[in-house]
């Protein structure tokens, strides 16, 4: 009994991750944005600035100018408090806020821990460039 417990939590998990890898944003009328599944029909109601495609179960939405990640059934886990964030990618996400004269930027896991601790990205001043230029590469 408790092995089948456990299998059934573990399927129904993945079927939740699945169903999330298939939401796409959609635009309404209103200039909100929201999300369909394969199908066609509203998973999560237009209630967003912008939305972009899920990724790894979460799919990036943007309020009042910041950015955060909501689940497949539009529950926001990943607070909406940055300036940008980017698709996962192998469970990690780019994240970054702008301060006046500088952009600081991590990486966040999918539950929302910061993995990669904030890092100067760039200032006014200073822009951080490649250890290796694109030329090098090619040569």
């Amino acid at each position: 009994m408790k092995k089948l417990s456990i299998a059934l939590f573990i399927m129904l998990g993945l079927h939740h991750i699945l169903l999330a890898q298939e939401l796409k944003h959609f635009k309404d009328k209103k200039d909100r944005y929201g999300y369909k599944n394969s199908e066609g029909k509203v998973v999560i109601e237009p209630q967003f600035q912008f939305a972009a495609d899920f990724t790894e179960g979460l799919g990036g939405v943007q309020q009042n100018d910041r950015w955060g990640f909501v689940d497949a059934t539009g529950k926001v886990v990943i607070p909406i408090q940055y300036d940008n964030v980017y698709t996962f990618s192998d469970g990690l996400a780019a994240v970054n806020t702008a301060l006046p004269k500088e952009i600081w930027g991590g990486h966040l896991a999918v539950n929302g821990a910061l993995l990669i601790r904030p890092v100067l990205w760039s200032s006014r001043s200073y822009t951080i460039k490649p250890a290796v230029s694109a030329k090098a590469l090619h040569r």
